[in-house]
């Protein structure tokens, strides 16, 4: 669990404004999401801090693309500045090559577990999704997605040709 009090206290003692202004976005959204209406409690677990960071990391990049589209640079480096202090907070994210790699190891189990001559499609996300997620909390569902959607395009034409030779 992130003590964000505790790093808002140490950027102010070390003057860090940059750090400071970050960490201070980082604990409104937390206390913008503790107080939800509807919530029985006002702490957030770790999986709720680490999903709101892993959405402000997300409009992070986002906003970069952006300026960096119509040229704003400065902006660009500014928001590269936040994301960097960001990063620093949150869990260590497996690589790409990783996430890949356990996708695929999850994608083999869920054939095995549906059995022979099972069809993947992308209903199937969500169960491969959470497997990964064992795993890597922090997997980016955008790598298991497109991993997914490459085994699905792989599957159908490995189908067609084995229907081509026997036609």
């Amino acid at each position: 669990m992130i003590d964000i009090d505790r790093l808002i206290m140490d950027a102010m003692r070390s003057k860090e404004m940059d750090r400071l202004s970050v960490l201070k976005l980082v604990k409104a959204e937390f206390m913008k999401k503790a107080t939800e209406p509807g919530r029985d409690t006002k702490v957030l677990s770790d999986g709720e801090q680490i999903a709101v960071m892993r959405k402000m990391v997300s409009a992070h990049k986002e906003s970069i693309t952006q300026y960096e589209m119509v040229g704003r640079m400065d902006l660009a480096d500014i928001e590269r500045n936040e994301l960097t202090i960001l990063n620093e907070l949150l869990p260590n994210s497996p690589s790409e090559e990783e996430l890949v790699d356990c996708t695929l190891k999850a994608i083999k189990a869920w054939l095995t577990v549906n059995g022979n001559g099972y069809v993947l499609s992308m209903r199937d996300m969500r169960s491969i999704l959470s497997t990964v997620k064992e795993t890597y909390q922090m997997a980016d569902a955008k790598v298991v997605s497109r991993v997914l959607s490459d085994e699905i395009k792989r599957q159908r034409e490995a189908n067609e040709e084995s229907d081509n030779n026997r036609g």
